[in-house]
């Protein structure tokens, strides 16, 4: 039997802080290769003492600023059910922790290639691919990148009428309500005055049954572009699905104002009146 060590190879620690001090720069891909390094140079099993200990606490803080990197924590929620996912490790579990790595390693690489490819050619290309790229990530259930390649999208063409509309759309249809009304919102505060991204906006809050802002964004709408039936009958169905009758009510009587005898304003009304 090998005699115990006492000292861990000091290899072992320099990874561990170049792992840190990539993680510092906004370069986890760089600190996962650096704590793999480190992971293979360290055996627990043979060294005891306070060095061990040490170690094993520095991995630790390691692996706990890696959950919390932007893109990491990202990729561990695209394939986590959990709210807020983080990588398991805990002193003698680092076979495991070397099982997950590359794992995470890949995923990175992954995004880092897609990102490269989709920076080059010239504009029309760099938005073509982005949005190719991005939705199909979508589709495939990688969200994590999919969301990466829209938000790039968005910060380099968010100026060009629509493209924070049509990334919002393309993040609702992936069930990504929270993320879509951000951009949907983004896409307001550039352009008040389109009045598609109001009501997108409004239909993603309902559907996500956010009664509140769904109801602030039609109000917006009203105060900006008037009456209009069609916005009238969305917002009193609003108030259906919010069970605010009442309210329902006076919608529906706005609608009927604007367009006699429309069907879905006479249905309305009538639901809300049985209140």
């Amino acid at each position: 039997m090998d005699a115990p060590i006492f000292n861990v190879p000091a290899s072992v620690t320099q990874n561990i802080a170049r792992a840190k001090a990539f993680l510092h720069k906004g370069e986890p891909l760089r600190a996962v290769e650096a704590m793999m390094d480190a992971l293979n140079l360290f055996e627990p099993k043979k060294i005891v003492g306070k060095a061990k200990y040490e170690t094993e606490i520095l991995l630790m803080e390691c692996v706990d600023e890696l959950s919390h990197s932007p893109k990491v924590a990202e990729f561990l929620k695209s394939i986590s059910k959990s709210k807020d996912p983080r990588i398991a490790y805990a002193p003698g579990q680092e076979e495991q922790l070397s099982m997950v790595l590359p794992l995470i390693h890949k995923a990175l690489k992954e995004d880092e290639e897609l990102q490269e490819h989709a920076l080059s050619g010239n504009s029309d290309e760099r938005k073509s691919t982005l949005w190719m790229k991005g939705t199909s990530m979508l589709k495939e259930g990688n969200a994590a990148r999919g969301k990466a390649l829209l938000r790039r999208l968005a910060e380099d063409f968010g100026n060009e009428p629509g493209v924070y509309i049509m990334v919002g759309e393309a993040l609702f249809q992936a069930n990504l309500g929270m993320d879509a009304a951000d951009f949907l919102e983004k896409a307001i505060e550039a352009d008040p005055g389109d009045s598609k991204a109001y009501g997108y906006l409004a239909n993603v809050y309902t559907e996500m049954r956010e009664f509140a802002k769904a109801e602030r964004i039609y109000k917006l709408v009203l105060k900006r572009f008037g009456k209009n039936y069609k916005t009238l009958i969305n917002f009193g169905n609003l108030y259906r699905a919010w069970n605010k009758r009442d309210d329902a009510y006076d919608i529906a009587k706005m609608a009927l104002q604007e367009a006699p005898g429309n069907p879905e304003a006479e249905e309305l009304m009538k639901w809300a009146d049985r209140g």
